[in-house]
């Protein structure tokens, strides 16, 4: 297909654009190349091909198009587009820098503004990554993602009560989004509100029987009610998904302590040790199953370790003074 003016050469982009919309990559790249050949300073095509590109995971390729294409027009689009890329990446800095060329080209590009929350938030700015959702809103960005983004950067920045009140309205615009049902019931876990956080979380497991995350906190809160059976049956739907969560071997072992089962909460608490070394938590969880295994020098070898990672834990110093207590064959010099 020649195209030989700009009448056509606009058709034939437009048409690889309705390619592009329509999911039907590899017809949209032949499309977008085929008006490259005629004009190979198509700023518009080689942008296209950058996001094309990112949605096919090959994001080194992308970020070299569509830096191409910025360097032929200083789009905000395009710039926008760039932070996309740096953000998978990894690269939060350089995302947040392009954001901020797109903010400055124009002020209300909304995923300019939502880009730039995420590149932020990323960098631990769980404030200010608020305010730019906010702004994202109300220039009018009023969708489900963008209340629980906002929810989430609250949530992080300790702002529970908010963070509650916009996951509520993330769900009222799309009350079976998984992971908004997920990090509701965390916060309300966080404020010691289980009846509140269950029901979330079982709604959350409904619609995807399969999230790890929403296993396991649902299984804290029977951990918190005592009921180990549940709380043991919860972390091993948990770990069946995902067997390296240190996280979830971790409240196993727990469970299995309060069960009278020290040699598995041993090898739970070992196994959460082997992915994640310096789990403080883990660390501790062992040595109270090497201390119900009658295995005193262990234990307190694993609650000195802990001490050292978290001096300022309480329960750490209460054990390793109970394993001095009850065991004269343990020396008080290795608290010190």
């Amino acid at each position: 297909m020649s195209i030989e003016n700009r009448p056509a050469l606009d058709a034939a982009f437009a048409q690889a654009l309705e390619l592009h919309k329509r999911g039907d990559l590899p017809a949209a790249e032949a499309a977008y190349r085929r008006v490259l050949a005629a004009d190979p300073k198509h700023a518009d095509s080689i942008h296209m091909l950058g996001v094309l590109a990112h949605q096919c995971d090959k994001n080194a390729l992308a970020l070299d198009l569509i830096n191409s294409a910025i360097g032929l027009k200083a789009s905000p689009i395009y710039y926008s587009n760039l932070s996309v890329v740096y953000l998978a990446l990894g690269n939060k800095a350089e995302a947040e820098a392009a954001s901020r060329h797109a903010l400055s080209l124009d002020s209300n590009n909304i995923d300019a503004l939502c880009n730039l929350g995420l590149a932020v938030e990323g960098q631990g700015r769980h404030k200010e990554a608020a305010g730019h959702y906010r702004r994202a809103i109300k220039l009018g960005k009023s969708t489900a993602d963008i209340w629980r983004k906002l929810a989430t950067s609250l949530h992080c920045a300790g702002e529970i009560d908010e963070a509650i009140s916009c996951y509520k309205q993330a769900l009222d615009l799309d009350p079976n989004d998984a992971v908004a049902l997920y990090n509701i019931g965390h916060a309300f876990q966080s404020k010691d509100r289980h009846d509140e956080a269950e029901g979330y979380l079982r709604k959350a497991i409904e619609l995807k029987p399969d999230y790890a995350d929403a296993l396991l906190n649902l299984g804290i809160v029977m951990k918190e009610r005592e009921k180990w059976t549940e709380a043991e049956a919860l972390f091993k739907r948990a770990l069946a998904v995902d067997p390296r969560h240190a996280g979830v071997l971790y409240n196993l072992s727990i469970a299995y302590i309060k069960m009278g089962r020290p040699t598995a909460a041993q090898k739970a608490a070992a196994d959460a040790l082997a992915i994640n070394p310096n789990f403080a938590e883990a660390i501790f969880a062992l040595g109270n199953a090497y201390y119900a295994m009658g295995r005193r020098e262990l234990a307190l070898e694993h609650y000195r370790r802990a001490f050292e990672l978290k001096p300022n834990d309480p329960d750490n110093h209460n054990n390793m003074v109970v394993c001095i207590k009850n065991d004269p064959d343990v020396s008080g010099e290795t608290i010190r």
